[in-house]
């Protein structure tokens, strides 16, 4: 008498009995063995007559050995991390120096360190509801 499963239980999938064919595999790879060969003669073939192919070309003149023609102006940024850096130090001068904004409005600037005190000292200018400095 057959064993039944439990109950709940699935039964189980058929086994596969089916053994994988050699042949066809076997055929596989001895073409890609055959495929890799012809290949590998094709290429020693190849390569001797495409370098004396090349041989046979006169050889182009060295593109650095000529002179590089100078561009028309405006002439841009010739080196632009040293013009960056002075760029930088004249607008650090700017921050820590006093100077004239307008001389004729008797507009200065100051130092921002200065400014900074300043601002600490007498607080945030405001205005009032009707828009004037009290």
């Amino acid at each position: 008498m057959a064993e039944t499963p439990p109950r709940g239980s699935r039964p189980l999938p058929p086994s596969v009995t089916e053994d994988v064919q050699l042949r066809p595999v076997l055929a596989f790879g001895a073409g890609l063995v055959m495929l890799a060969v012809i290949t590998l003669l094709l290429m020693g073939w190849l390569l001797p007559a495409l370098m004396a192919r090349q041989a046979q070309r006169p050889m182009p003149s060295a593109v650095l050995s000529e002179p590089v023609p100078v561009p028309p102006a405006p002439r841009l940024q010739v080196a632009p991390g040293q013009e960056l850096q002075q760029l930088r130090a004249a607008e650090e001068e700017i921050l820590r120096s006093y100077g004239w904004v307008n001389k004729e409005d008797g507009l200065v600037r100051i130092p921002l360190a200065r400014a900074m005190e300043l601002l600490v000292e007498r607080g945030l200018p405001f205005r009032d509801a009707q828009g004037k400095n009290p």
